[in-house]
C-alpha cells in the first residue's frame, strides 16, 4: 500500500505546488470528527486529508480546515470574552499579571507595544492574553467576570482539534498515528493566545520598509502547529491583514479565511522534524487602508512538543545525501529562545 500512496502523493503535489501560490485552499476535515486522534486505524477518507495537507506544507503549510467540529457558538462566545478584557480601561488592564519573560511562563497580560516579532522592525500594534493549560491563580486576577471559564472552556475545544489536526500530520508523514499526539499529552506548553489588534488612525506606513508598522511582524511560528481563529463579527475588512511571503521577491499572499473555518500552519518544530521537507513560512498581520480604522480579534493555538521532548530530523528525511540541517533541541530550549527574541522589547 505504501508504493501507491507514495504515487498519489507525487501527483498531488505537482498538481497543487503552483496553484497554492495564487490563493490558500481549504480542506474538509470532516474525515478527522472530534475524539478521533486515539484511533489507531486510519479511513480512506482520512488518507486522501492527509495527503492534501501533505501538499500544502511541502509549499508553505498555510491552509484553511472547514468541518473541524467545533460550535460557531463557542468561538463567538469566547471573542466576546476577549473584547470584554481588551475593553476595560487602560488602569484596569494596569493590575492585571503580565507576562515574566525571565521566568518563561508566557502567560498573563502582554499590554501594547512590547512586543516585536520581526526584531528588525517596531514593536507590533497588539495586545494579548495568553492561557496555558497549568494556569496559575493569580493570572486571573482583574479579569471579568466570566472570563477564566469562557477562556479554559475555548483552550480545551481548541487543544482536542489540534490533536486531531496532529494526528492528520503523522498520517501524511507516514507515521505512526500517535507520533506527534503522544509527544503532546501534558500541553505544558501549548498556549492559547487572545489577540486585539486596535485601531491605527495615523497612517501606519509602508509594511516592507525597513521600520515600517504592522500589526504583528513578519517570522515564522515556533513549535509544530498553530491554529487560528479570525472574528470576522467586524465584517471583512476586520478579519483581513494576514498575508504569507511568497518565494524570492514574489511578495505577499493574502489570507482570507472562509467564514466558519480556521487557519492552520505549519511550525519552526515540525520544519526541524522533516528536515524542512515541511516549512514554516514567514508571515506577518498588516495594516490594510480599509482596516486601519477598525480593531481586529483573533485567537491563535500554538501547539508546542511537551518541554521535554527532543525534536531531530526523521530518519525518512536525512541521510548521506541529505544530511539534517539541525542539531536535535528540547521543544522547551527552542521554544524559550524564539520568546527571548520576540519578547526583547522593554515593557
Amino acid at each position: 500500500m505504501r508504493a501507491p500512496r507514495l504515487q498519489r502523493r507525487s501527483r498531488l503535489f505537482a498538481k497543487m505546488s503552483d496553484a497554492l501560490w495564487a490563493a490558500i485552499p481549504t480542506v474538509d476535515f470532516s474525515a478527522f470528527p472530534p475524539g478521533c486522534a486515539s484511533d489507531p486505524e486510519a479511513t480512506p477518507e482520512q488518507l486522501e486529508t492527509a495527503l492534501q495537507i501533505d501538499a500544502v506544507c511541502r509549499v508553505h503549510g498555510f491552509l484553511t480546515l472547514s468541518n473541524v467540529g467545533i460550535e460557531p457558538q463557542q468561538l463567538e462566545s469566547a471573542f466576546r470574552a476577549a473584547k470584554e478584557l481588551f475593553s476595560l480601561p487602560c488602569e484596569e488592564k494596569a493590575k492585571l499579571t503580565r507576562h515574566e519573560k525571565a521566568t518563561g511562563t508566557n502567560r498573563g497580560y502582554f499590554p501594547p507595544d512590547t512586543e516585536a516579532l520581526n526584531p528588525a522592525r517596531a514593536n507590533d500594534i497588539k495586545e494579548a492574553f495568553n492561557v496555558r493549560a497549568t494556569d496559575m491563580e493569580r493570572y486571573w486576577a482583574g479579569t471579568p467576570v466570566g472570563f477564566r471559564q469562557k477562556a479554559e472552556e475555548t483552550y480545551a475545544a481548541v487543544a482536542e482539534l489540534a490533536m486531531r489536526v496532529l494526528h492528520a500530520c503523522a498520517l501524511a508523514l507516514n507515521l505512526p498515528p500517535d507520533f506527534f499526539t503522544s509527544r503532546h499529552e501534558k500541553k505544558d506548553l501549548c498556549t492559547l493566545r487572545l489577540l486585539h489588534y486596535p485601531p491605527t488612525p495615523a497612517a501606519p506606513g509602508d509594511a516592507d520598509a525597513p521600520r515600517g508598522r504592522v500589526r504583528a511582524g513578519e517570522h515564522t511560528d515556533f513549535g509544530a502547529i498553530t491554529l487560528v481563529f479570525v472574528d470576522a463579527g467586524g465584517g471583512a475588512d476586520a478579519a483581513s491583514g494576514l498575508q504569507v511571503r511568497r518565494p524570492g521577491d514574489a511578495g505577499w499572499l493574502d489570507v482570507i479565511p472562509p467564514p466558519g473555518t480556521v487557519v492552520v500552519n505549519t511550525g519552526g518544530l515540525l520544519a526541524r522534524w522533516t528536515n524542512d521537507a515541511w516549512v514554516a513560512t514567514a508571515h506577518r498581520v498588516v495594516v490594510t487602508p480599509a482596516s486601519a480604522a477598525t480593531a481586529r480579534y483573533s485567537m491563535a493555538y500554538f501547539t508546542d512538543p511537551d518541554s521535554e521532548v527532543m525534536v531531530e530530523c526523521l530518519p525518512a528525511y536525512c541521510g548521506p545525501s541529505n544530511p539534517a540541517k539541525y542539531a536535535p533541541i528540547s521543544s522547551l530550549d527552542y521554544l524559550l529562545a524564539k520568546l527571548s527574541e520576540a519578547q526583547r522589547a522593554n515593557g
